[in-house]
């Protein structure tokens, strides 16, 4: 993932696709971010060590729309 990508993940980003949990890489047309190419939307399955650190969970401790704060 692309370090702009990861900032602006939002707290729906992340979704469980056949299982597995991802983040689900897409245009934020409310907010006039796009990705580079329409070829930039992506799955991207989420490491184990993220998961294990609790990434997951900031969907429900954030305040705003972005899963990372700030």
């Amino acid at each position: 993932m692309r370090l702009g990508e990861i900032c602006t993940l939002r707290k729906e980003d992340p979704q469980t696709v056949d299982s597995i949990p991802c983040f689900l890489i897409r245009p934020h047309p409310e907010t006039g971010w796009s990705l580079k190419t329409e070829a930039g939307t992506s799955v991207v399955p989420v490491h184990s060590k993220l998961i294990e650190a609790g990434i997951l969970a900031l969907k429900d401790t954030t305040d705003g729309p972005y899963l990372i704060p700030g």
